[in-house]
This record gives C-alpha cells, structure tokens and sequence, in this order.
C-alpha cells in the first residue's frame, strides 16, 4: 500500500491511499519440463497480477505477457529447462514480490 497526500485545485488536502497488494503464485504449468525442451510458455496462476508484472526466473528477468490478474505467461529458456531447480518470482510494481 502507498500512502500519500497531495492537494486539490481548491488548495484543501486530499489523502491518497493505493491499494496494490502483492501477488502471489497459486500454481505453474506445465509442472516440469524436459531438457531440451524450447518454445514453451510457462503459465503462471495467481492473484494480484497486474499488467506492468513481470517475471524473473534464476534471477534473470524473462519476457512475460499478462493475460489478466491472474495469469501470466513467461518465456522459458532452454537453459532455463536444464536447470534440475529454477527458482521463479514475480513482481509488480508499488507491491511486493512473490
């Protein structure tokens, strides 16, 4: 949440409150991929997805589509596949990361 004030044409104070919670990874899909494996889209589930997120996988950020506050689609590199592990986050601005 960003808080804030600012004021109106008038000159009163006016508080602003933005409400962006963080999002959070319900599931992935597909759960596991071959090695080799290229052209994939890895579909994220979720909540509070928002259409500036985007996804970083090892710590590299990778090309992400939103598709709607709940889902995104993220591109998979093939190096990414050979990974035994990859670690996945997501961020979205003004909130925290999941």
């Amino acid at each position: 949440m960003l808080n804030g004030s600012t004021t109106s044409a008038g000159g009163a104070a006016v508080n602003l409150e933005i409400d962006n919670p963080a999002p959070a990874i319900a599931s992935f899909s597909p759960a596991s991929l071959s090695s080799g494996s290229t052209g994939i889209p890895l579909v994220i589930a979720g909540t509070g997805f928002l259409s500036t997120s985007s996804a970083q996988i090892a710590g590299s950020p990778r090309p992400t589509i939103y598709v709607s506050p709940t889902q995104l689609s993220v591109a998979v590199t093939a190096a990414d596949v050979s990974r035994s592990r990859i670690t996945l986050l997501v961020a979205a601005p003004l909130a925290q990361q999941a």
